[in-house]
């Protein structure tokens, strides 16, 4: 039953996304939302329970250099949601970079065995999520403000053919 009901939230928010994807505005605030609500911040909370179980050797430096890398990300997303679009496309790259790091960062405390893989697995799943989430968010981001430009720098626009 609660299967079911996930797949079926799960579809209900796709098509939310898909008919919200058809106006820009919209989008990105769509989009600074889910992302500050679904995204890193999930993965943070889950980090978090998992950090406190790493042992010593790596709690203090690996560990801690992961968390706030997570912190950066958090803050990336909530500066670039309150923005204009010109002005989060370098949020929203800095998030992305720092969630790269991240990925990095996290496999090798998987591969020195500090943490095992199911941890490992759903904190993968969840930064592949926002990953995701973050790319297309750029990709839309980069695609409007080529278009702004186009629109700035077309001879219609300053009387000439």
């Amino acid at each position: 039953m609660q299967i079911g009901n996930k797949l079926f939230i799960k579809k209900r928010v796709q098509n939310q996304i898909n008919r919200v994807m058809q106006k820009s505005v919209a989008y990105c605030c769509f989009v600074d939302v889910a992302l500050f609500g679904v995204g890193d911040k999930e993965s943070y909370f889950l980090w978090y329970k998992f950090y406190q179980d790493l042992p010593k050797i790596h709690r203090y430096s690996l560990g801690q250099r992961i968390d706030t890398l997570f912190v950066e990300v958090i803050e990336s997303i909530s500066a670039a949601s309150f923005l204009s679009p010109a002005e989060k496309h370098p949020y929203v790259r800095l998030a992305i970079k720092k969630a790269d790091t991240l990925r990095v960062l996290l496999l090798v405390l998987w591969e020195t065995k500090s943490l095992d893989d199911k941890k490992y697995i759903a904190l993968s799943v969840k930064l592949d999520e926002a990953g995701k989430m973050l790319g297309g968010w750029n990709g839309h981001l980069a695609k409007t403000l080529q278009q702004v430009r186009g629109k700035q720098n077309s001879p219609a626009k300053a009387g000439e053919k």
